[in-house]
């Protein structure tokens, strides 16, 4: 459509839209109806057929218990790969294999340490296999659908913080995890292997300890990472310990396929995403005299302070969230906007090019009243 206005507020389907009373230059509309075909998204189906074929395996087939494990591990990151979680649209089959054979040892390490001692106990017990193991898989694997909702998407103070009720929900977590930790450490004192389990679980929070201090890096806990942790601790030969091994395999394959083997150590640029950089903001100078409805649009011109130090070389400017100028200039002309409209005008600071934060919009109304931004970055 390119230009189009005055985009209304709308709510349909459980979403809600945010209005923008103004004009954007690159515009586009959905039709009702379309010639286009053989669109469809696969994800439940997928999901329904491969639940199918593991239900399968666990109670028709039952296969010696390394190959039903070398099954799930195998089916549950390519389902993440390419249908639940895909990393990019199409799924890069590229990226896919260089992290599907390192996830191949890791799984490796996870038989070796835990569920050879485990799965073989449940090969007389199709059903029950199927329930403890099958269940708690499947939600790992889709821990990204089930756990939407919980109000923490990274574990950093940061991220926990600026989210309502996050620590609320860390906290109920935390109670969940201490309460199995717990029972799964009753389990292990009573075979007698706590001392030694105990004692490599002390040396690793130690060695965190010491990562988490290294200069400008943070520790970043990924729940891949969590899995490969709390996988050794269960392998002892109950019901509980089956489900927990199975849950965490799921969230580990989950990790691993969507993201990769992410860094346990990160910056803070890293972790910031698209979030402010707390860079400095520039200040907007327009007045009654230079902004004013007697004034025609095409005549008037905004100003913004000049550059307080030399970190900066210039000036980046978004006129309606689109980037209109960049440069070392103190003003805009307004030649090019559309009159009868609001105009929305945010500012940052560059070097070498690069735009630090932008501040909050400043409003120029059709009457010719100019509002300042409020304080703070967009």
């Amino acid at each position: 459509m390119g230009n189009f206005s005055d985009f209304l507020p709308y709510t349909a389907n459980g979403l809600s839209s945010i209005g923008f009373p103004t004009i954007f230059p690159v515009s586009y509309r959905f039709l009702p109806t379309t010639s286009l075909h053989s669109c469809a998204d696969l994800r439940d189906p997928a999901l329904a057929f491969n639940i199918l074929i593991t239900v399968l395996l666990f109670l028709v087939l039952r296969p010696k218990p390394i190959f039903t494990y070398w099954c799930l591990v195998c089916i549950g990151f390519w389902h993440v790969t390419l249908f639940s979680q895909p990393q990019a649209s199409p799924p890069p089959i590229d990226t896919a294999f260089s992290i599907f054979l390192p996830a191949l040892f890791v799984a490796y390490a996870f038989w070796r340490l835990a569920f050879r001692f485990v799965v073989p106990i449940f090969s007389s017990m199709p059903i029950e296999a199927t329930v403890w193991y099958l269940a708690p898989f499947w939600a790992g694997v889709l821990c990204n659908i089930i756990f939407d909702e919980i109000p923490i998407s990274r574990l950093t103070a940061s991220d926990i913080d600026q989210r309502k009720g996050g620590i609320t929900a860390l906290v109920i977590i935390v109670i969940v995890v201490l309460f199995i930790v717990v029972n799964q450490v009753r389990v292990i004192r009573k075979t007698g292997w706590l001392p030694y389990y105990l004692g490599w679980y002390i040396l690793g929070a130690l060695t965190v300890v010491v990562l988490s201090q290294l200069p400008g890096l943070e520790f970043r806990l990924h729940h891949y990472i969590l899995a490969i942790v709390l996988i050794p601790g269960t392998a002892f030969p109950t019901r509980l310990s089956a489900v927990y091994q199975a849950f965490l395999l799921g969230m580990f394959l989950n990790g691993v396929a969507a993201f990769g083997f992410a860094s346990i150590l990160q910056t803070a640029a890293d972790l910031r995403r698209d979030a402010p950089i707390g860079s400095a903001l520039p200040a907007f100078l327009n007045n009654a005299t230079n902004l004013n409805s007697s004034i025609p649009l095409q005549n008037q011109t905004i100003f913004w302070s000049p550059i307080p130090d030399d970190s900066w070389d210039g000036f980046a400017l978004l006129v309606d969230d689109v980037e209109r100028y960049v440069g070392a200039a103190l003003n805009f002309s307004l030649a090019s906007l559309q009159s009868g409209l609001p105009h929305f005008f945010r500012l940052a600071y560059t070097s070498g090019g690069t735009a630090g934060d932008f501040t909050k919009a400043g409003t120029l109304w059709p009457n010719g009243t100019w509002v300042d931004p409020l304080p703070g970055p967009s």
